[in-house]
């Protein structure tokens, strides 16, 4: 395993615990999500090659952990969301280590946090997904990441072509700022997410990725505790359903060129 990767991991590990701590002291449920969640199922762990962990809370729970996460993480650790950076490109949130790098090409030009980080996504309440609700979500995190994140996430390659697409980009992120507000349309995404209750709710679903998959109320529960790293963290009951809607035949391993994390241009623990 590549020495940065593995140091990137246990960073994030240890990010991870403090949340977990966080979460049993206050009564806050969470879950391992995406990527994460399926190398606990897969690899009970890390997958080998991914740089990232992902955890998913209900509406009200990431409420609760919002509200208390600032004053209880230890100082090692930065809450980065909308409310503690303005110009925080995504609409969830993260724990950053402290006194880390972990730069990110799209985001370099960004002057925000830039350390290690974990994703905490947050879940919120429908009573039906429709299709029709799905591309909305999908459409308004296209226009989000437009006006909030300036630059491609490929790493420049010297080429020709990689400049053109590159070029095209910057203007797209110029024009889309001219055209849209970036605080007003975070507010009418975020009421949007947050319509419903968990009253008379059927589903709960993160709209804040690429691929917004609902998650059945009735089969979440109860969560159980798998081991993630040699430790015990908690999962959703329906998770190879989860797991099968985004990938598929989720055991089987990707092609080689597939195997790769975050576009990271510079990478430090201290």
């Amino acid at each position: 395993m590549n020495k940065n990767l593995k140091k990137i991991q246990q960073i994030e590990l240890d990010i991870l615990i403090e949340v977990d701590r966080i979460c049993k002291k206050y009564g806050i449920e969470y879950f391992l999500d995406f990527g994460t969640l399926l190398g606990a199922v897969r690899h009970h762990g890390f997958i080998p090659w991914d740089d990232d962990i992902d955890i998913g809370m209900t509406r009200d729970n990431y409420e609760k952990f919002l509200k208390i996460a600032s004053s209880e993480l230890k100082e090692d650790y930065f809450l980065q969301n909308v409310h503690t950076e303005k110009e925080t490109p995504f609409l969830y949130s993260k724990i950053r280590k402290n006194g880390t790098l972990y730069l990110q090409n799209s985001l370099k030009k960004l002057k925000i946090h830039h350390g290690i980080f974990i994703d905490i996504f947050p879940y919120d309440y429908f009573p039906e997904v429709s299709k029709n609700k799905i591309k909305f979500f999908k459409l308004m995190n296209k226009i989000h990441r437009l006006v909030s994140v300036p630059e491609r996430v490929v790493i420049s390659d010297n080429t020709v072509k990689w400049k053109i697409i590159s070029g095209i980009r910057n203007k797209l992120y110029k024009i889309s700022n001219f055209l849209f507000s970036k605080e007003k349309l975070e507010r009418a995404i975020d009421k949007a997410m947050k319509k419903y209750s968990s009253n008379n709710s059927n589903f709960v679903m993160c709209c804040l990725i690429p691929r917004p998959t609902p998650i059945s109320l009735k089969n979440m529960y109860p969560f159980e505790y798998i081991s993630y790293e040699g430790i015990k963290f908690p999962v959703i009951q329906n998770r190879e359903e989860y797991l099968t809607k985004i990938y598929g035949d989720y055991m089987k391993l990707p092609k080689e060129s597939e195997r790769r994390g975050h576009e990271v241009v510079k990478v430090s623990y201290e």
